[in-house]
């Protein structure tokens, strides 16, 4: 990376009171490891990041902290009155040291989200540091640190900062200020009433998250601000759970030993996951997903089979006959209406043509727009049908799968055939939360007619007048051609990036017209936790290291998870009665084989006593 010469600003942010190492230590930092995504000049009073997925090839720069903003450092022994974090210079160094280090980590992932929640815990950290009379990290003391621990483990962040006693106030104010109360609402959320975070987050001068509002208070915050719109909001997050706590703790092991930037002297524990597990105080959750009926299961694939297998090839088909009338229309002869229209007609009639032969809707009623029976809705099913076939039959994850929004997923190209004697092909797919990298793992058939299916669909897709896609030369190049893509069929649609497909909507799609008893349709885990079910209570010979090496879990512990049964899963739920039914219906089926079996052999004998029918061996007639 370019070396940059360090402004004399900077200089003194990072040398107050810190000497020449320090300072040295930050300029090799500035020169040697700041992230391209780090965009911000290191003496910019603002973090600018770019938050684009890496295959994307635009830039989206958004500003994730504004050392302006003001936050209340008074209160407690702080000698403080509410600033902005530019006041502390040396903090503010940390906290950029802190993003880049996000920058590196999160390249390929939800790298928005990941800065969100470390700005968001550092700001907290420091207010309740002032608040303790301590105004640099390297001055606090470990036993400091583990009494905030204890303070997070009682009631989180929330109550660590006294949040309720903000909102007290907030509230307050809206009841006299009519202007500021009607800043409390804001504008998303079509239908149902949504809080305006900025406002609140500037009134309260902490940071907070929309996500963890208790539904109580955004219900008086919307009563007062009279909106008639409902709050929708389903349900609190916990004050504290094992994971928040977990999280809150790591956050504060990063702290430590940041070289050349103010930071603790020694990490406050030696395992944060051990130790949040020591400070909880509540019942530890049990987080398994819910286990998949027998009849869902079958219910599920089936119809997904049915799409892949039967109802594929018709959609592609028309599809394709979009593509080719609006690729023969001239814009520069018709207008964009009159080829809108012309490229409907002629869908439509093939699709009337088709419909009954490849098992799909009776009409087709649009191109584009979100009604029932569009083409756009067939495209969606379709894709969902191929997303789950892949969770169902090899146990990724859906991200493994889909990558939005990230630098994987499965791509053009993802299948090679095996070449070691064995059916089937290789899989080319990212194992993102252990590995951590491209892995290749054997995938059936079931597997290899997804991929293909998404390969022809995806070529419908392709910019106007171009050659049809073949695989990239390189594998970088490849695994930039996403599958889980889309467009509507107009001039526009082409001339702008693919659209993203949209898990939770195909979900809603598929599942509309089945009769399933899923709790919440658009769950992705389900079938990962499916996948491993079938294996450990179905296969002849259930191996549990086998099954962990292909979900790729560091421990067996964590797969063990995935086969057993949580503390509160409802007895029709349970794994043995799911199983039980199985092993029931095999049974059952036993027993019919074997008395059909017996009865065949027992009308055989007496065939053959009777000399109806005589048995032989090797042609040789036996007596």
């Amino acid at each position: 990376m370019c070396s940059r010469k360090v402004s004399n600003a900077f200089r003194k942010e990072v040398t107050a009171g810190a000497g020449r190492r320090d300072f040295d230590a930050a300029r090799r930092f500035i020169e040697d490891k700041k992230h391209r995504r780090f965009v911000s000049h290191w003496d910019d009073e603002e973090i600018r990041i770019d938050v684009a997925p890496n295959a994307s090839g635009v830039s989206d720069v958004k500003t994730v902290f504004d050392s302006k903003t003001v936050i209340d450092f008074s209160g407690g022994e702080s000698i403080f009155k509410p600033q902005g974090l530019r006041k502390h210079p040396e903090l503010l160094a940390t906290l950029k040291a802190l993003v880049n280090e996000d920058c590196h980590a999160h390249d390929a992932g939800d790298i928005e989200r990941e800065v969100g929640r470390t700005v968001r815990s550092f700001l907290r950290l420091i207010v309740w540091l002032f608040r303790h009379a301590r105004y640099k990290l390297s001055k606090v003391e470990p036993e400091l640190v583990q009494t905030l621990a204890t303070e997070l483990a009682n009631g989180g962040w929330w109550s660590a900062l006294d949040y309720d006693a903000r909102f007290e106030l907030l509230l307050q104010r809206a009841n006299v200020d009519l202007k500021f109360r009607n800043s409390l609402e804001g504008s998303g959320h079509i239908g149902e009433f949504s809080c305006n975070m900025d406002a609140i987050s500037r009134h309260l001068m902490l940071p907070i998250a929309s996500a963890s509002l208790p539904k109580a208070i955004v219900q008086r915050i919307a009563e007062a601000t009279g909106s008639q719109r409902p709050v929708q909001k389903d349900k609190d997050l916990p004050l504290v759970s094992p994971h928040s706590l977990y999280q809150n703790l790591k956050f504060l092991n990063r702290c430590a030993l940041i070289g050349g930037f103010d930071s603790f002297g020694e990490r406050p524990f030696k395992s944060a996951h051990r130790r949040a597990i020591e400070l909880y105080k509540g019942e530890h959750p049990d987080l398994r997903t819910e286990n998949l009926g027998i009849t869902d299961v079958v219910t599920i694939f089936t119809e997904a089979m049915r799409w892949i297998h039967v109802c594929a090839d018709g959609v592609i088909m028309v599809c394709e006959t979009a593509r080719n009338e609006l690729e023969s229309c001239d814009p520069s002869v018709l207008s964009l209406e009159v080829i809108g229209d012309r490229v409907t007609r002629k869908t439509v009639a093939l699709h009337e043509q088709i419909a009954d032969s490849y098992g799909l809707p009776k009409a087709l009623r649009a191109l584009a727009r979100n009604q029932e029976s569009s083409l756009r809705h067939l495209i969606l099913k379709l894709q969902f049908s191929c997303a789950i076939a892949v969770l169902f039959n090899h146990g990724r994850r859906r991200e493994e799968v889909l990558g939005t929004g990230k630098t994987y997923g499965l791509y053009r190209g993802c299948l090679t055939p095996a070449n070691d004697g064995r059916d089937g092909s290789y899989l080319d797919v990212y194992i993102e939360k252990t590995l951590q990298r491209y892995a290749s793992m054997w995938a059936n058939e079931i597997v290899e007619r997804a991929v293909d299916v998404m390969e022809r669909l995806g070529q419908t897709f392709r910019p106007l007048g171009t050659e049809p896609l073949a695989v990239a030369p390189t594998l970088d190049e490849a695994r930039k051609e996403k599958l889980f893509v889309w467009r509507h069929f107009s001039y526009a649609a082409f001339n702008d990036r693919p659209n993203v497909f949209s898990f939770q909507e195909g979900a809603k799609l598929f599942f509309s017209d089945l009769n399933v008893s899923i709790t919440k349709v658009s769950a992705s885990h389900i079938y990962r936790r499916c996948f491993a079910l079938i294996y450990m209570y179905r296969h002849d010979h259930p191996v549990l290291m086998a099954l962990s090496r292909h979900l790729c879990h560091f421990t067996l512990e964590t797969t063990r998870i995935y086969t057993t049964d949580g503390r509160d899963v409802a007895d029709d739920r349970s794994i043995e009665s799911l199983f039980a039914a199985i092993e029931k219906e095999d049974a059952d089926f036993s027993d019919e084989f074997e008395d059909i079996r017996s009865t065949y052999f027992q009308e055989k004998v007496v065939n053959i006593l009777r000399g109806v029918n005589r048995m032989t061996f090797a042609g040789v007639a036996s007596i």
